[in-house]
């Protein structure tokens, strides 16, 4: 996810750091629930499904809807003060609701359909456009970049598509991230990442093509983490490595300057986990449960077919990945999700802008972080009934 970074220094000690490991050895943090905006019933709170969301410098937050082909917009206190765009074409409209970033005081919006950046001020007024013409291709492979978003230079950031059955079949195996200019033409690549393991394919080969075909995310993938922070210019990676054969394990974070100066790299040491049968087992069956229930599958497939072709893609690397996800924080920290244990909580470590460990702090395992800022932090969550809510906490030390 992309996210404004303000960085006041390199670390100067990091270079000597490099390659050494070290335990990460934050302290203690606990997290207070401040916020939670949502409701089945009530119009103003009741959510469809939202995958971006930004906070304004007043904390006015902003949640983007792809179904209703808007932005929603509340203050700190929850309270609903309107939305942003609606579905078409003209000026403030979209055909689909993308990434979305603040900048100073103006919101952008990307149209993925239309290729489209829109322009709001932090009020919900419209304020221009900025569409880039993309040469869609001819072939499945070696596809130009789509937009993704904005360098704090002007410039814009893209990627090619990599569509998930190619990489789930291995005709695909990395991707990059570029810097364009207006015209939509790459002028030089930002960095390069793997796709390996990162696609599962859910599907039934013995009927061809016009078979069922699910894709999603591996559940367990191990391969290395990319972000980047278009504003600030900075590219994260995290290697997630592999016990070696004396039964140490770490994982390395390094953060670099667009331009490749490095500003820290550290490498930590971590208990390797033993992939848990029982979470394979309640992945897959929940996959087959839903399968089961699909309508248009009806007479078509068993439960027991569909746990084989879940378990025919699925992944299993013999340790859990020590990080599964990565946040960077609007203020330069970086948020680490540790691994993914089908527990009721989760563990985030937290690093400082310059690299140094802040602490480790315990969050609800469904609460799926989009936005962080000092030592607050915004996502959302799911009832029972899968309403999703917005839902923010504090973090601080341990009395």
């Amino acid at each position: 996810m992309r996210r404004v970074w303000i960085l006041f220094f390199a670390c100067l000690a990091c270079a000597e750091r490099s390659g050494q490991t070290e335990e990460f050895a934050g302290v203690a943090l606990v997290a207070t629930e401040e916020l939670r905006v949502g409701s089945p019933d009530d119009p103003e709170t009741a959510f469809t499904w939202f995958r971006e969301l930004e906070v304004g410098p007043d904390g006015t937050i902003y949640t983007g809807h792809p179904q209703e082909y808007q932005i929603r917009m509340h203050d700190a206190a929850g309270r609903f003060l309107g939305t942003i765009g609606r579905k078409g074409e003209g000026p403030g409209e979209f055909t689909g609701v993308g990434t979305m970033a603040i900048v100073g005081d103006t919101l952008w919006v990307i149209d993925d359909g239309l290729y489209r950046f829109s322009f709001f001020d932090l009020e919900g007024q419209f304020l221009g456009t900025r569409r880039i013409p993309i040469d869609l291709g001819e072939t499945r492979t070696n596809l130009p970049p789509r937009p993704r978003g904005l360098l704090r230079d002007g410039t814009i950031t893209g990627s090619p598509p990599a569509f998930s059955r190619l990489v789930a079949s291995g005709e695909i195996t990395e991707n990059v991230i570029v810097r364009m200019d207006t015209a939509g033409t790459a002028r030089d690549t930002i960095v390069r990442y793997s796709l390996v393991n990162t696609t599962w394919e859910i599907s039934n080969h013995e009927q061809g093509p016009r078979g069922f075909g699910s894709y999603r995310l591996q559940p367990f993938s191990d391969t290395e983490i990319v972000g980047v922070s278009d504003y600030a210019m900075v590219v994260v990676r995290i290697t997630r490595g592999s016990p070696d054969n004396a039964g140490a394990a770490t994982f390395a974070v390094t953060a670099t300057q667009i331009d490749g100066d490095t500003i820290f790299s550290r490498a930590f040491a971590y208990d390797p986990i033993p992939l848990r049968t029982a979470m394979v087992d309640s992945i897959v069956n929940g996959f087959a449960e839903s399968v089961a229930n699909l309508q248009f599958l009806a007479g078509r497939a068993t439960y027991a077919e569909a746990v084989g072709w879940a378990r025919e893609g699925l992944y299993l690397p013999a340790y859990h990945p020590p990080v599964s996800a990565l946040i960077m924080g609007a203020d330069g920290q970086l948020w680490l999700r540790a691994e993914e244990l089908g527990e009721p909580v989760a563990r985030w470590r937290i690093m400082s802008a310059s690299g140094d460990p802040v602490g480790v702090v315990r969050l609800p395992s469904g609460f799926m972080m989009m936005y962080a800022r000092g030592m607050q932090v915004w996502g959302s969550e799911h009832d029972e009934l899968g309403v999703p809510y917005i839902v923010r906490y504090r973090v601080r030390e341990t009395e």
